[in-house]
């Protein structure tokens, strides 16, 4: 069994003492999916009804008549009528555009992305073996290696089940309402309720599956970039691993999960905290992304009608201001993901080592070859 609480506090000393990780954190917030922290608590709202109190939804009526007054409201200038077809084509056009750039800077994020990945990986099992610690740039270039797109593959691999449920409940839910509104006599009452079942059923099952495979995901990611295996065999061996020793990869997941609870209290507190900081970050991504946005709009403005330029203005300089203002969150992030990447890099590492010792096993291990170098270890 692992040393839980050792593991924990070692982690939290490297990720204190090593800098060089912050920055590899930050890189991973940035083109990490759902990189601002999200804290579902309802903390923030008290329940402070009475008994045999109740507060009244309001009714579609009242809704459709809100809705109705802002409609009038945004087109009592008459603006969307003053734009012709003409400006209509080259907003589309550039709105191609600016969707073509944004799936080209995802390519880059994503490949960004798991070179961070693969640098934070290497850097803390380089710093275990030899006790080195190595800077950003090279960091980088560990991480700028075929295990990086390895790693790429096993994350498609095993997502593809999970969206693969998750698609087919979706999809089984827009043909039973299909069949509702069209009143297919095939359709019992108990057979649609029995296909709603099902369908929740799936649905379920994707996200069940989806929490597992997002563990064994750790282990099959430490397999490739620590042992310098290719895919078919990181899988084998992770699994392999972690079949082994399930009660100590649960318990740390358990674990790890109650961490990132912490870590979700914590940041409510630097949240709090950093309120006077978040200001100032807030004015300075109001110059950020409002200065681009009103030259795009501007230029925009040359050639279309109406609101278009400033949407469009708004597309550009909307990301930018998010990221700037709130970069101290952002940054907080960074090291959440930093953190919970060395624990597990540590969790395999001691496992491994325990599996080597109950094994008897004295075959050398893999080493890598030291950082300054180029990164050729993935030439087979």
């Amino acid at each position: 069994m692992i040393d839980i609480t050792k593991i924990l506090k070692r982690a939290w000393n490297i990720i204190w003492t090593y800098r060089a990780l912050w920055a590899i954190g930050l890189i991973l917030a940035l083109t990490t999916a759902g990189a601002m922290p999200r804290n579902n608590n309802s903390g923030w709202r008290e329940d402070v009804r009475r008994p045999g109190e109740s507060y009244e939804w309001p009714s579609g009526e009242t809704i459709q008549e809100a809705v109705e007054q802002m409609r009038q409201e945004f087109n009592r200038v008459n603006t969307w009528e003053r734009i012709s077809t003409s400006e209509w084509n080259t907003f589309l056009w550039i709105l191609v555009g600016v969707v073509g750039l944004a799936m080209v800077l995802g390519i880059v994020m994503t490949i960004v992305r798991y070179v961070a990945e693969t640098a934070t990986i290497r850097m803390v099992d380089e710093y275990e073996r030899s006790g080195q610690k190595v800077g950003i740039r090279q960091g980088l270039r560990y991480g700028w290696s075929r295990t990086a797109w390895r790693l790429f593959l096993i994350n498609l691999l095993i997502s593809l089940p999970v969206i693969l449920l998750i698609v087919l409940g979706l999809g089984s839910g827009v043909g039973i309402y299909f069949l509702i509104i069209a009143d297919n006599p095939l359709f019992s009452v108990p057979g649609v309720i029995a296909m709603i079942g099902l369908v929740f059923l799936l649905i379920f099952l994707g996200v069940v599956l989806g929490v597992l495979l997002q563990l064994l995901r750790d282990f099959f990611w430490r397999a490739c970039a620590l042992e310098q295996v290719g895919v078919g065999e990181a899988l084998r061996r992770g699994w392999s691993m972690v079949r082994r020793n399930w009660k100590s990869v649960g318990l740390m997941w358990l674990v790890m999960i109650a961490v990132r609870i912490g870590w979700s209290i914590a940041l409510v507190i630097a949240f709090v905290l950093s309120l006077p900081l978040l200001l100032v970050t807030g004015i300075v991504g109001l110059l950020v992304g409002g200065l681009p946005a009103l030259l795009v709009g501007g230029l925009s403005s040359l050639f279309l009608g109406g609101p278009l330029p400033w949407m469009i203005g708004a597309i550009i300089g909307l990301p930018l201001f998010l990221v700037v203002a709130f970069a101290p969150l952002i940054y907080f992030r960074g090291l959440e993901l930093v953190y919970n990447s060395t624990v597990w890099t540590l969790t395999y590492r001691e496992l491994n080592a325990l599996q080597s010792l109950a094994l008897g096993d004295n075959r050398p291990q893999v080493e890598l070859e030291p950082i300054q170098q180029d990164d050729h270890d993935d030439r087979a």
